[in-house]
């Protein structure tokens, strides 16, 4: 089952190392969807089963879902088809991931009707079908919880068509609305990219400027990417500077490279080539190989100053080769391979 990676980081109760998966037996029992667990009873076990989990306990955990699930309690098939969803500790089985959610989500659990609701969108361990995707996400989102609303709108947009990306929109609206910072930056990349929406940068803008108030990274590496090609408005280097300096510190690694690029050329401030050196080797070590080429320039082109400025130089391109996922040695054989042949 795909859902974005912000899911696992909201959802998943704690890192795992060597997990004991739920055996066969137990993921081929059907879940008794409406057997009655007492509160009382239920929410102690359940905080010992999530504190189990925390602690690596896995096997604990999943014993004391897999009882409460049996016995219809909804938070704990939600936490059985979830880890049958996300492949934690078991490979994937989306299958056996949907016979614990639905009966969740028939109970009202809100991230049981957002998952099964992507279960039915992706066509995972059943057949697709976009019209029972869109009912249990429209149930899922009448918790009016930001993270599930804005999620809804995930969905449709990875799925990567022009139809899935307009019915996006609504959800991002809804979801920004209910305070979701996240969803105003999606809202505004729709609008810059004119994916799912007609192309308008000044509601881009104004999309990205609410959500850099509240200190969103994203915002304002967007924002100053804006102000440093002109998107919707003049080229404004310092209005770029400022926002990539925001991004730039809270580690965005694109930002850190743009910002690199200011100081090293002079726009928007005095050319500093300390400062660009900074912001490269911190977007270099990112994984950004466009940081690491120019570092590399740099040092070769004698801006940055060493005695062993050569080597340096090679260095960071060898870098930027694996930040490509290259493998500089295949490409040195291949270069050198004709020199050598007869």
């Amino acid at each position: 089952m795909k859902f974005p990676v912000i899911v696992a980081s909201v959802l998943i109760l704690g890192a795992c190392a060597s997990p004991v998966p739920p055996s066969t037996t137990e993921a081929k029992k059907a879940p008794n969807s409406f057997a009655s667990v007492p509160l009382s009873v239920a929410e102690p076990l359940l905080r010992t089963a999530e504190k189990a989990y925390i602690r690596h306990e896995y096997a604990d955990a999943v014993e004391i879902w897999q009882d409460l699930a049996n016995k219809g309690n909804a938070t704990a098939q939600f936490r059985m088809g979830f880890l049958f969803t996300n492949g934690e500790i078991t490979r994937p089985r989306p299958e056996q991931a949907n016979r614990w959610l639905r009966p969740a989500a028939e109970q009202n659990h809100p991230h049981a009707q957002m998952l099964l609701g992507s279960s039915f969108a992706w066509g995972d361990g059943q057949a697709r079908d976009l019209d029972r995707a869109e009912y249990w996400f429209r149930r899922a989102a009448r918790s009016n919880d930001p993270f599930i609303v804005r999620m809804i709108g995930s969905y449709y947009q990875a799925t990567q068509n022009a139809a899935a990306d307009a019915r996006a929109v609504p959800w991002f609206e809804r979801a920004a609305a209910l305070g979701s910072v996240g969803a105003l930056v999606d809202l505004g990349r729709i609008f810059r990219e004119g994916r799912g929406a007609t192309k308008n940068l000044a509601k881009a803008l104004g999309f990205f400027g609410r959500a850099a108030v509240q200190s969103d990274a994203d915002a304002h590496g967007d924002l100053g990417e804006m102000y440093l090609k002109g998107e919707g408005r003049a080229v404004d280097y310092t209005l770029a500077l400022k926002h990539l300096s925001v991004a730039a510190t809270q580690g965005l690694a694109k930002a850190q490279f743009q910002l690199g690029e200011l100081y090293r050329d002079g726009r928007g401030t005095a050319r500093d080539l300390k400062s660009a050196r900074h912001w490269f080797e911190k977007s270099a070590n990112n994984n950004n190989a466009n940081a690491a080429f120019s570092l590399s320039a740099m040092y070769l082109g004698g801006e940055l100053k060493a005695r062993d400025g050569i080597t340096r130089a090679y260095s960071w391109f060898v870098r930027g080769l694996r930040a490509q996922g290259l493998n500089p040695s295949v490409l040195i054989h291949q270069k050198l391979r004709p020199m050598t042949q007869g």
